[in-house]
C-alpha cells in the first residue's frame, strides 16, 4: 500500500505505458487536508481488455473508494476501456488495482487534485476523451505516455490478444497465395 499526501499528483499502473504483469494487487491511499475534496481524472484506462466484465473474483479491475482503512465505501468497480471520472470525493480516497493470472493490458494513468479553501493544487492536463476506433481502421502508433502528456489509444490497445494475431495470419496467407504466382 502506498500513501500519497500531496494535494495533487498522479498514479500509474505497474509497467505503464507498457502492459501490466499478471497477479498484481496494488493499493494507493490519497489523503489531503480535511477541508478539501479530491477529483480523480483517468487520462488512460484499459484494464482487462475492451470487452472485460468487472468480476472481482476473476478479471482485472480497479475499485475506487471514498475514505481509507475500515471506513472506506466503494464508489464502484471498473474495467474495460471507458474512463471513470470522479469529482467531489472526500479528502481521503483509496484506489485498488488487481490483475488476474493473465495480465497484459496497458492499465491506467490517473491524476488526482484536491480542491478546498487551503489547497492550491496544480491543475491536471486537459486532454480529449477518445473512444476506441473501429478495428478495421489504420491508426498511427503513439509515442509512450509520460505523466502530464496526452495519450490517444491505438488500435492495438483495443484489440484482444486473439484479434492481434489475425494480422499475422493474414500476412502468412497473403505470402502463401502470392508465392506461387511470382514463380
Amino acid at each position: 500500500m502506498r500513501r500519497l499526501t500531496a494535494t495533487s499528483g498522479s498514479i500509474v499502473s505497474p509497467g505503464f505505458p507498457d502492459e501490466y504483469p499478471a497477479r498484481l494487487r496494488c493499493t494507493w491511499e490519497i489523503v489531503t487536508p480535511p477541508d478539501s475534496k479530491i477529483t480523480l481524472q483517468f487520462l488512460t484506462f484499459l484494464v482487462g481488455g475492451v470487452t472485460a466484465i468487472c468480476d472481482n473474483n476473476v478479471n482485472d479491475y480497479v475499485i475506487v473508494y471514498r475514505g481509507t482503512g475500515e471506513n472506506k465505501v466503494s464508489e464502484g468497480t471498473y474495467c474495460g476501456w471507458e474512463l471513470p471520472q470522479f469529482t467531489d470525493l472526500l479528502n481521503e480516497v483509496t484506489i485498488e488495482f488487481q490483475s488476474n493470472n493473465v495480465g497484459g493490458f496497458r492499465g491506467f494513468f490517473v491524476v488526482y487534485t484536491a480542491v478546498g479553501p487551503t489547497t492550491t493544487p496544480t491543475l491536471p492536463p486537459t486532454i480529449p476523451t477518445t473512444v476506441p476506433p473501429p478495428i478495421n481502421t489504420v491508426n498511427t502508433p503513439q509515442a509512450p505516455v509520460t505523466p502530464g502528456a496526452s495519450y490517444v489509444p491505438t488500435v492495438r490497445d483495443h484489440a484482444t490478444r486473439l484479434g492481434e494475431n489475425i494480422y499475422i495470419v493474414l500476412l502468412f496467407l497473403l505470402v502463401a497465395i502470392l508465392t506461387p504466382i511470382a514463380r
